[in-house]
């Protein structure tokens, strides 16, 4: 059993197969042992019937090449504007990215390779998609390394539709048709 040390709370021991483990996985990045220092402190105890031993033992954590991951994969943009997506990973161990762009409508798009971001390059109009498919969704792959990890990540993004004023009307008779410009007063 546990029986002492200055981070005894963190761990558990198997009672049937005597393996011991953390509760909660630990991570590098942020330390919880009783010194910051990724070195924690148990003593376990044996004993049997006859005697008792215990033993002081020191677990060391040591620092692992993290995968990057991605936060979000679906997003959405009002029709007639062009929109900076923050699309990027974040890599938990700080390493730099670099991200690129593929997929069926990636030529709609460019990328910010460090950043991840995607800009849209032209405003899309809801009324008129240009998408590949056509159904107004695009659909791209963001693919991240960090030079030791890669990652990818499907994501769309949907335009939405929204109210849009007329600038002109028509008007027009059996003998006439005339073209307003909206504001404009008609007599």
């Amino acid at each position: 059993y546990i029986s002492g040390g200055v981070d005894q709370d963190l761990f558990q021991l198997g009672r049937s197969d005597g393996k011991l483990s953390f509760k909660k996985p630990p991570s590098f990045e942020d330390p919880i042992d009783s010194d910051n220092d990724n070195k924690y402190v148990i003593e376990i105890t044996i004993e049997d019937d006859f005697s008792s031993s215990s033993e002081e033992f020191s677990i060391e954590v040591t620092d692992v090449q993290e995968t990057p991951k991605f936060v979000e994969s679906s997003y959405n943009i009002a029709e007639n504007q062009i929109a900076t997506l923050q699309t990027g990973a974040i890599d938990e161990d700080g390493d730099p990215l670099v991200h690129k762009l593929l997929g069926i409508d990636a030529q709609f798009f460019e990328i910010d390779e460090s950043l991840g971001s995607l800009t849209l390059i032209n405003p899309a109009d809801f009324e008129k998609p240009i998408d590949t498919n056509k159904d107004g969704t695009y659909e791209v792959t963001i693919v991240a390394t960090d030079g030791s990890n890669q990652i990818s990540q499907d994501i769309t993004v949907k335009i939405d539709d929204v109210n849009e004023p007329y600038n002109e009307f028509k008007l027009s008779s059996s003998t006439s048709s005339t073209t307003l410009k909206a504001g404009v007063v008609f007599s």
